[in-house]
C-alpha cells in the first residue's frame, strides 16, 4: 500500500520521465510550432514578466493592434504565483517548468481528492496518473494552451473543496475553496474556471437534493465563489472592464459561440484516440481540433471506470455519474438542444468551445476508474457478464480494426468515403478540403484508424485476460494498474512535441528590425505577436480580448461585415486607411523568405488637425472614412462635439507637438498652438484612457474621445499644453483595494476558525 509521499513521488517520477529533456534546454519549448505557445504565450510572457521584473505592471499592450489591454486579457496571468518562475528562468524554460509542474500537480491533487472519497491509495495513485496523461490534459500541451492547463490543474481540488462543504467546519472549507478558485482565475483562463464551477455544482447536486444540510452547503458555495472573486479582484475587475470593450462584449455571434462543440462521433476517442488521426503520423481529419475533442484516458481506464460506475461506492458513483452526465451534455454544445439555453446565459455567451466541458468530465471518469480499481483491490471479482462484455468489446475493436485496415489497404467502400467527406462538409474541420478528395490520404487515414482500433483491441484483450485471472490469484492487479498507467503515458509521450524558440524569429526578420527605426508599425502576416517579444509595433495580433472597435474597423477594411467581427479573421490585404495606423511595411514569409512591401505615406505618432466632422454611430463613421475626399492627415471624425470652435489662422503657422516621454501605459505630450485643434494620437482608443494636465498647462483638464472610431482624440484650446495620457482603469485601482482587504480578512479569519474547530 503506497503512502501519500510514495504516491506523490511515483507521480513526480512519471512527470520527470515525460519532460526531463526540456527542463535543461533554454531554447526548446513544449508544444508544436504554429500553436498558441509560439503564436502568443512566448511573446506575452516575455513582455509581461520583463516589465514585472523592472518593477512595472503593464496594464496596456502598445505592441499589437493599435494597442490593447494587457493585464485585462486574463491570459497574461501576471498575478498567478506559479508563473513567478518567469522572473528566474528564460521564457522557454519557464514555460516548460510551468507545464511540468502543473501536470504533476494535476496527478497529486487527483490523488488527494480520490483519497478524500475513500479510494484505496494504490487506486488513487492510478487515478492521478490517468488524469496527468489523459488527452484533455496532455494534448493541451501540444496545442500550447498553457493558461487552460494551469486553470484545469486545480479542478480536483475544487471538487475536494465541494466535498468538505458537507462536513463540519464548512465555513473554513469554503474559504479554502475560495483560495483554490481564486488561483484558477489568476491562472489565466476564466472559461475553464467557469466550467469547473459548473462541474462542482453538478457534483454537489445529488447530495443537495437528498441531504439535510442544503442551506449550509449552498451558503458555503456562495462564500467559496464570491470569496474567490474578491481575492482575485485585482485581475477580475480589469478583466471584466477589458472584456466589456472586446469582441467578447455582450453576446458573441451564435456562429462563433457554437465553434468547437464536442462532435458526437469523437466519443469513440474514449477507447480509440487515433481514430481520426493523431498529432504525429496522420493529420487529424475530424471536426474541430484534436486537443479540443479527444476524451481519451485509456482503454484500461475506461473499462475500470465502467466497473466503478457499476460496482463502486454507491454515493461516489452517484455524484460522479451525475457530474459526468451534465458535463458531457454541455460539452456536446450545439449538437444538443442544451446549447440554445446555454447561449442565452450572459457569461456562457461570451465564450466558444463548449468542448472544454469534456476536461472535468474526463476527470470524473478517472476517479470512477480509481473507484473500479478500488473494488478490485478490496477483493471484488468481475462477474461473468462484465468479462463477457469486455471480451466482446475487444472482439469488436479488433474486427473493426481489421476491416478498416483492409479497406484502407485495398478499396474503400462508398459509404466510408461518403462518411469521411461528410466531415468536411460540416466546415468544422481544419484540414485542407483537398485532403478529403485525395484517395491516397483517405486510404492512409482509414488504414491508420484500423491500426488504432487494433491497438485498442489488443489492450482490451490483455485487460480481459488480467481481469479473468483475478478469479484465481491476486497478482493480475499489478498488471491492471501498470497497464492503465503505461497506456496513457505512452499515448501522451507519442503526442508530445517541441520546437526551438529561436526559430520564431528567423535571421532575415531580425536583420530587418535591426535596421529600422521610429515608431511606425508593420503588418507581420506570419506571426504578429512577435511584436511583443521584439518590442516592435504591429497593426495586427492574436488575442481573445481583441478590442471590439478595432476588430470592427479591420473587418470593414477587409470587406467583412463589422457585426461579424470576431478574433477569428486574418488580414489578407492592405487598405489606404492603414496609413492612420502608422503602417510602414507589410512582412510576408509565406514563401520561406522575407518579403517586405513598403506602405505609402504613414502618419506620425501625433498630429494637430483643424478639420473635424461629427458622426452618428459606427456605420456613419465608416461611411465618412470611406469617402473619396477623406484624408486622415487633414480631417478627423469624432462621435461627440469636441467643445472647441474651429478658427481661421491669423498667419501661417507650423504646429508644434511632440511626444516627450512614454511607457507601456503612459504618453507625455507637449504642444503649442495659436488656435484650437484636435490632437490625434494614432494609438488605440479605450474608455479607460485619461489625460492628466501638468502644472502650467493651458487647460486644467482634458477630455479623451474616440477619433476615426479606433484612435485617440484630445481637443486642445490655443496655448501651450503639457499633459500625460495614461491608461488607468478605475477597475484596477478598485480591484487592488478589494484584493488587499480580502487577503487581510483571510489572514485574520482563518486562524480564528481553525482555533474554534480545534
Amino acid at each position: 500500500m503506497p503512502s501519500a509521499w510514495l504516491a506523490l513521488g511515483i507521480l513526480l517520477a512519471l512527470d520527470v520521465a515525460m519532460f526531463i529533456d526540456v527542463f535543461f534546454d533554454a531554447d526548446r519549448v513544449l508544444s508544436a510550432v504554429g500553436n498558441d505557445i509560439g503564436l502568443q504565450f512566448l511573446s506575452w510572457r516575455q513582455f509581461g514578466f520583463a516589465e514585472l521584473a523592472a518593477g512595472r505592471i503593464p496594464l496596456w499592450n502598445p505592441y499589437v493592434y493599435a494597442g490593447a489591454p494587457y493585464l485585462g486579457g486574463f491570459q497574461a496571468a501576471l498575478f498567478y504565483p506559479l508563473n513567478l518562475v518567469h522572473l528566474v528562468f528564460p521564457v522557454a524554460t519557464a514555460i516548460n517548468l510551468v507545464i511540468g509542474i502543473h501536470i504533476w500537480m494535476s496527478g497529486a491533487l487527483m490523488y488527494a481528492w480520490a483519497r478524500t472519497r475513500g479510494v484505496h491509495p494504490a487506486a488513487a495513485l492510478v487515478s492521478g496518473a490517468l488524469l496527468m496523461f489523459s488527452a484533455p490534459w496532455m494534448l493541451r500541451v501540444y496545442g500550447g494552451h498553457v493558461a487552460a492547463l494551469s486553470t484545469l490543474t486545480w479542478a480536483p481540488l475544487v471538487m475536494l473543496g465541494v466535498d468538505r462543504l458537507f462536513t463540519p467546519g464548512w465555513l473554513l472549507a469554503s474559504l479554502g475553496g475560495a483560495v483554490v478558485v481564486a488561483l484558477q482565475i489568476l491562472a489565466g483562463h476564466p472559461q475553464c474556471a467557469l466550467y469547473c464551477a459548473v462541474g462542482g455544482a453538478a457534483y454537489a447536486a445529488p447530495r443537495l437534493w437528498a441531504g439535510p444540510a442544503r442551506r449550509t452547503v449552498i451558503a458555503g458555495l456562495a462564500v467559496m465563489y464570491v470569496g474567490a472573486v474578491a481575492l482575485a479582484a485585482i485581475q477580475v475587475l480589469p478583466g471584466l472592464a477589458a472584456a466589456g470593450e472586446s469582441v467578447r462584449a455582450g453576446r458573441t455571434p451564435y456562429v462563433f459561440a457554437r465553434m468547437f462543440s464536442l462532435p458526437p462521433e469523437n466519443l469513440i476517442t474514449f477507447v480509440v484516440p487515433g481514430f481520426f488521426g493523431d498529432l504525429a503520423h496522420i493529420p487529424y481529419w475530424g471536426r474541430t481540433y484534436l486537443w479540443e475533442s479527444s476524451v481519451f484516458f485509456g482503454v484500461a481506464g475506461f473499462v475500470l471506470a465502467l466497473y466503478g460506475a457499476m460496482r463502486g461506492d454507491a454515493a461516489l458513483r452517484r455524484d460522479l455519474l451525475t457530474a459526468a452526465a451534465v458535463l458531457g451534455i454541455l460539452a456536446l454544445g450545439s449538437h444538443t438542444p442544451a446549447f440554445t439555453v446555454l447561449y442565452q446565459l450572459p457569461l456562457f455567451a461570451q465564450f466558444r468551445g463548449t468542448c472544454k466541458f469534456a476536461a472535468p468530465m474526463v476527470m470524473c471518469g478517472t476517479l470512477l476508474a480509481g473507484a473500479g480499481l478500488d473494488r478490485l483491490i478490496r477483493g471484488a471479482v468481475p462477474g461473468v457478464r462484465f468479462l463477457r462484455a469486455t471480451a466482446f468489446g475487444a472482439f469488436v475493436l479488433v474486427l473493426t480494426g481489421a476491416l478498416l485496415f483492409a479497406a484502407g489497404a485495398w478499396s474503400m467502400p462508398a459509404w466510408l468515403i461518403a462518411a469521411a467527406r461528410a466531415v468536411e462538409a460540416t466546415k468544422e474541420s481544419y484540414l485542407p478540403a483537398d485532403a478529403y478528395v485525395s484517395d491516397v490520404f483517405m486510404n492512409d487515414a482509414i488504414r491508420f484508424a484500423g491500426v488504432a482500433c487494433l491497438a485498442a483491441g489488443a489492450t482490451a484483450v490483455v485487460l480481459t485476460g488480467l481481469l479473468w485471472g483475478l478469479s484465481r490469484r491476486r497478482w493480475p492487479l499489478y498488471g491492471i494498474a501498470a497497464l492503465a498507467v503505461l497506456e496513457v503515458f505512452g499515448h501522451a509521450r507519442a503526442s508530445r512535441a517541441t520546437f526551438r524558440a529561436s526559430e520564431l524569429v528567423p535571421a532575415d526578420l531580425q536583420q530587418f528590425f535591426a535596421k529600422r527605426a521610429g515608431d511606425g508599425r508593420v503588418l507581420n502576416l506570419d506571426n504578429p505577436n512577435l511584436a511583443l517579444m521584439l518590442r516592435e509595433r504591429d497593426v495586427w495580433g492574436l488575442d481573445p480580448a481583441l478590442p471590439k472597435r478595432y476588430a470592427e474597423f479591420m473587418a470593414m477594411t477587409q470587406g467583412i461585415p463589422p457585426d461579424e467581427a470576431t478574433q477569428s479573421f486574418g488580414i489578407e490585404s492592405g487598405n489606404p486607411l492603414y496609413r492612420m495606423l502608422r503602417l510602414e511595411y507589410v512582412l510576408d514569409r509565406s514563401t520561406g523568405r522575407l518579403r517586405v512591401a513598403d506602405e505609402p505615406h504613414p502618419m506620425g505618432r501625433v498630429a494637430l488637425l483643424y478639420d473635424w466632422r461629427l458622426a452618428t454611430g459606427r456605420d456613419d463613421v465608416f461611411r465618412q472614412l470611406g469617402a473619396s475626399d477623406f484624408d486622415p492627415a487633414a480631417r478627423v471624425i469624432l462621435e461627440a462635439p469636441p467643445g472647441i470652435r474651429p478658427e481661421r489662422p491669423a498667419f501661417d503657422e507650423t504646429p508644434n507637438v511632440s511626444v516627450v516621454d512614454e511607457s507601456t501605459d503612459r504618453v507625455t505630450i507637449t504642444a503649442t498652438l495659436s488656435r484650437p485643434a484636435v490632437l490625434l494620437l494614432t494609438d488605440g482608443y479605450s474608455r479607460d484612457w485619461r489625460a492628466v494636465a501638468h502644472e502650467g498647462s493651458a487647460q486644467p483638464s482634458y477630455s479623451v474621445m474616440p477619433a476615426n472610431y479606433i484612435l485617440i482624440a484630445v481637443p486642445l484650446a490655443a496655448g501651450r499644453h503639457d499633459f500625460t495620457l495614461e491608461y488607468a482603469p478605475p477597475s484596477y485601482a478598485l480591484g487592488q483595494v478589494i484584493t488587499g482587504v480580502s487577503l487581510a480578512g483571510l489572514v485574520i479569519v482563518v486562524p480564528v476558525l481553525r482555533r474554534r474547530r480545534s
